[in-house]
């Protein structure tokens, strides 16, 4: 794949390390930046083609590509069309603890992520369904937790012993008690959720486009 065509599919953002798998010496990416053919971001090592538009799906590469960490909590609601309210931030996830020049408007979880807790959506790196609804419940304000719980058990994203298998393999995690507070509504919400959409663990065949923009999330219906 081109880097012209790589740099399209992630809203007008490359990194350096893109460019070296894509045969690109580092002569020819100064070159372009002196030209003024690529430009300069917040997050060192990742450039933006000239012109390219600023949006809420390029802040979500450019987070994405400085961390070299999936999109998280209420940032992969989004990408998953979950009605979860916008803070304003982009959320990812990584455990590292190397000091890095965040982009602005970040917002960073450390938290050590399972393999299998992370998937691609539309080519950007991002919590699964399942780890994304886990997120949010154990983030949200406790009255905006339980409506979305709510949500997610009548459109089958989570399940009680999704809650519980959380609790005891990740049991010092934080979010853990309003988890278990909201667990027994779980259970009360299951045989509403019954003929919902089936989780997917983060594998889903939902073809619709992706929407980032705030407005655009809160009219979307998974």
């Amino acid at each position: 794949m081109s880097w012209t065509t790589l740099a399209r599919i992630q809203h007008g953002l490359i990194a350096r390390r893109q460019f070296a798998a894509a045969k690109v010496g580092r002569t020819s990416v100064d070159h372009m930046v002196r030209s003024g053919r690529l430009e300069l971001t917040d997050c060192r090592g990742v450039y933006r083609v000239a012109g390219a538009p600023f949006t809420p799906e390029s802040a979500s590469w450019l987070a994405v590509l400085c961390a070299g960490a999936p999109l998280s909590y209420l940032s992969a609601a989004v990408v998953w069309e979950q009605e979860a309210p916008d803070d304003g931030y982009v959320h990812i996830t990584t455990l590292q603890r190397r000091k890095v020049a965040w982009p602005r408007g970040v917002r960073v979880h450390r938290v050590g992520l399972a393999e299998s807790a992370v998937t691609e959506r539309h080519g950007l790196s991002v919590t699964t369904r399942l780890e994304t609804t886990l997120d949010c419940m154990a983030w949200l304000p406790l009255s905006q937790a339980r409506r979305f719980a709510d949500r997610a058990v009548q459109q089958g994203w989570v399940a009680p012993d999704d809650v519980t298998r959380r609790l005891v393999s990740q049991s010092g995690r934080w979010g853990n008690g309003q988890l278990r507070r909201l667990l027994p509504q779980l259970g009360d919400g299951a045989a509403a959720g019954q003929g919902g959409e089936a989780r997917d663990g983060g594998r889903s065949t939902d073809r619709r486009r992706w929407r980032s923009a705030p407005r655009a999330a809160a009219r979307a219906r998974a």
